[in-house]
């Protein structure tokens, strides 16, 4: 499907922030044509071959940068239960990258230029949403100091402390393409904004859907809970038990855990995306939560910019010769 402006004719994509479809020409936010997928596969607006991977929901045609939405992968079967709407621009998402990295001073300069800002993604990961029902508890012996005047009197009594809790919302990325680490470090998100899915809220934005069923994924979204779920009971029992001698690696080696029960659903979770390559050859990828500003990337150092740098630093205690020397050492293959 491609959202064409009744207005210009140019591509409308979904703005969380306005509620509605936004043309990205003319600005005009009336309902917009629906033009259908091209028979051969083919993007409707400029005739070019559109390619999506095998998993892709909505994508954008590499010649007229067209946004599309695959009607057919974004209902049935594969169709997400709930999106997490973007609360920053894509103008914000790099603003953010140009403050969190505008204190290194040997980055390489043009990396956060203005002139970038457009090849920053909008994108939606898919993941799987479990939720648990748990039993937690524990039994042990407690020792316990009771004062009274100027004695201190130890006291050890056997406890049996235990209570049930619904743990909601453990998200496990569904995207072979993501890496677990990173989609983990730009956790959490905040599932109460979450809203029912709609396709055009892909119109802008890149979007799979799950790239293994649930299953593939329970393991660890279990791992993800009990370390929630024995956070929380730590604070329960040492709040229960002020004055005794438990240790929190003493309550997480002897509680014992049941899942009275477990949900999961397919929902779509937004992050930005901006990729950079050196002219070494090097890439470097900068990934933002789209909701709560979270960042992961690392910083591609102009050897140049870091050469000049120390050798100005040194030029207090160094001769001209000196400072030469120590630039040609430091630069060894600028980027």
């Amino acid at each position: 499907m491609f959202y064409r402006c009744g207005s210009c004719g140019s591509n409308m994509v979904y703005n969380f922030n306005k509620g509605t479809l936004e043309c990205l020409n003319c600005g005009n936010m009336e309902q917009p044509e629906l033009l259908p997928a091209a028979a051969d596969g083919n993007c409707p607006n400029c005739g070019a071959p559109l390619d999506p991977g095998p998993y892709e929901i909505a994508g954008k045609c590499p010649f007229c940068g067209t946004y599309h939405v695959y009607e057919e992968k974004a209902v049935g079967e594969h169709a997400p239960v709930r999106i997490i709407p973007t609360t920053l621009t894509r103008v914000e998402a790099f603003r953010l990258l140009q403050k969190e990295y505008s204190r290194y001073v040997a980055l390489v300069p043009e990396i956060f230029s203005d002139k970038r800002l457009n090849e920053v993604q909008t994108e939606y990961i898919p993941y799987w949403v479990f939720s648990y029902r748990v039993r937690m508890g524990y039994t042990g012996d407690l020792k316990e100091r009771i004062f009274r005047g100027s004695d201190t009197i130890i006291k050890t009594r056997r406890i049996s402390f235990s209570f049930e809790a619904v743990l909601n919302d453990v998200p496990k990325d569904a995207s072979d393409r993501m890496p677990d680490d990173i989609m983990d470090a730009v956790e959490p998100f905040q599932f109460k904004t979450a809203r029912e899915f709609r396709p055009e809220y892909l119109s802008g934005a890149r979007a799979e859907y799950f790239n293994h069923p649930s299953e593939q994924y329970r393991k660890d979204a279990y791992a993800k809970m009990r370390e929630k779920a024995e956070d929380l009971f730590c604070r329960k029992l040492l709040a229960a038990y002020p004055h005794g001698d438990l240790s929190e690696s003493r309550i997480r080696s002897g509680m014992q855990l049941e899942v009275v029960s477990e949900t999961c659903e397919f929902d779509l979770l937004p992050v930005y995306i901006y990729e950079y390559a050196t002219e070494s050859g090097r890439k470097f990828t900068y990934y933002i939560n789209g909701q709560t500003e979270e960042i992961y990337g690392s910083v591609p150092v102009s050897r140049l910019r870091m050469a000049l740098g120390c050798a100005a630093a040194g030029a207090l205690f160094l001769g001209a010769a000196g400072v030469v020397n120590l630039i040609l050492v430091l630069l060894g293959g600028a980027l």
